[in-house]
């Protein structure tokens, strides 16, 4: 699985000034999960594809790869005298399974948000340890981001986030990889195959190995 390499946004603060939050002390919340494109890249931009649940299969090579688009609810400063950047720290998460804890954990990481911007991250919020034990199920997952500004402490209003899991059911292995010209073969997700898409695989009889995705079959 490939992992995206994050930006550093953000400038040393210039000043240390109390933040200005919005009402219930919030300064940045995440907008949305967002679609990765290919090659596990996230868009930052809020009006790109997201997905309100994700689909994970007990399978995949790691735990479900979170990718939301953070905003920030701060305004420029008009007299300049601090920047209002938001320098993300990490985040907790909670999870929960059918009205049962799964206990919590925190993921540190790091990134930053410009003032009225928006900034993309990917951080694991279900450890594939957790999937196995679930097996065939879903799972619940609440994800509190936090960092500083301006000298400051700072939170991101709680998200939730919901996630099927499934033993088996994203991908097929095709008995060879000669495949007739026009079958639908399907890649898999862009960060992990056996998330958040299907994917079609073969067995290559020459080599004796299983390939996935399999190879297209347009004849391209």
């Amino acid at each position: 699985m490939r992992l995206v390499r994050l930006a550093l946004l953000g400038a040393l603060l210039a000043a240390a000034a109390p933040a200005c939050t919005s009402e219930g002390g919030a300064g940045f919340f995440i907008v949305h999960n967002q679609s990765p494109e290919e090659g596990c890249v996230i868009p930052s931009d809020v009006n790109s594809l997201f997905i309100s649940v994700g689909k994970i299969d007990v399978q995949a090579s790691g735990g479900y790869l979170f990718t939301p688009v953070v905003q920030s609810l701060f305004q420029t400063s008009e007299t300049g005298d601090v920047d209002h950047v938001i320098f993300v720290q990490g985040a907790d998460v909670t999870l929960t399974s059918s009205g049962e804890s799964l206990g919590s954990f925190r993921q540190m990481f790091s990134g930053s948000i410009f003032p009225n911007a928006t900034t993309s991250f990917g951080f694991e919020i279900v450890p594939h340890d957790t999937l196995v034990e679930i097996g065939d199920g879903s799972v619940r997952a609440e994800i509190k981001m936090f960092g500083t500004a301006d000298g400051e402490d700072i939170d991101a209003e709680p998200y939730f986030y919901n996630i099927d899991v499934c033993d088996g059911c994203l991908s097929e292995t095709l008995s060879t990889c000669d495949i007739p010209e026009g079958y639908p073969v399907q890649t898999g997700g862009a960060c992990q195959l056996l998330q958040d898409g299907f994917v079609t695989c073969c067995e290559d009889e020459t080599l004796g190995v299983t390939v996935c995705p399999a190879p297209d079959s347009s004849g391209a």
